[in-house]
């Protein structure tokens, strides 16, 4: 029986100042039928998922999966090196 691969996975990391809309975009394309209508300041980091299909070089057709990891836009709080060490080995 043939083996199915996981699907690539792509992360993204947002950082940036506060209140610029970062959460709410990630939302938004994460999540097509949730809108946010309140700020709510993100504390940390904040995660979300996408599964899509892109084309690849060569017209392969593909499915991949993209991380996003939203970092809050507080100066006092930013993303540490141990933090971002984590997120490039969560899913290599």
């Amino acid at each position: 029986m043939e083996q199915k691969s996981k699907p690539p996975r792509i992360k993204i990391i947002s950082v940036g100042n506060m209140k610029v809309g970062k959460s709410c975009l990630i939302k938004k394309y994460c999540e097509k039928n949730r809108s946010v209508s309140n700020y709510i300041p993100t504390i940390g980091v904040d995660y979300g998922v996408k599964a899509t299909t892109t084309k690849f070089n060569g017209g392969r057709i593909s499915e991949v999966k993209i991380d996003f990891f939203d970092f809050s836009g507080e100066h006092d709080r930013p993303p540490t090196l141990s933090i971002l060490t984590s997120v490039s080995q969560s899913t290599c």
